[in-house]
């Protein structure tokens, strides 16, 4: 008996431990625009903004996506990272009738082109401040610039490289 209350006990500590993802509601503010002035291959995913008041949690992402944009946009909180997935595409359905009985399909329609969006998500029921952020597991962080940076990878000695 004292076994089955320590094991009971250990898988009910484990799991705190480990930690439930948290699902929560994702509101998508405003439809993304195009930007045809940036080039897509030298992007670099990044967080914008992000503000936290109460329980709601605002950010502003960059990213580089089919130029259909996204859909299907979900989101969990575990411990002190917020996740947000999402489908590249536009959600589309399709009615088929299949032995006379109607069968609507639902499908991810894809653009066959990149483009760089600057995406308004906020995030309701948050518990605390995220510290961290992903995106379709992808850790993103706040960078100011557009683009990728590389680091310098050659002195100057006198005048010569």
């Amino acid at each position: 008996m004292n076994k089955y209350i320590l094991s009971l006990f250990f898988v009910s500590f484990l799991n705190l431990a480990i930690g439930q993802a948290k699902k929560i509601k994702v509101l998508y503010e405003t439809e993304a625009m195009c930007d045809q002035t940036t080039d897509v291959d030298r992007v670099q995913n990044r967080i914008v903004f992000q503000s936290y008041k109460k329980d709601t949690f605002e950010v502003n992402i960059g990213m580089a996506v089919s130029c259909s944009g996204i859909s299907n946009i979900r989101a969990d909180f575990n411990k002190d990272t917020i996740n947000f997935y999402f489908d590249e595409g536009q959600l589309e359905y399709r009615t088929i009738i299949k032995k006379g009985k109607k069968i609507v399909e639902s499908f991810i329609s894809k653009a066959n082109c990149d483009c760089c969006f600057e995406f308004n998500l906020k995030a309701l029921s948050v518990p605390q401040n995220p510290k961290f952020i992903t995106v379709n597991k992808e850790l993103l962080i706040h960078f100011s610039d557009k683009y990728k940076t590389y680091p310098i990878k050659y002195d100057i000695i006198g005048t010569d490289t």
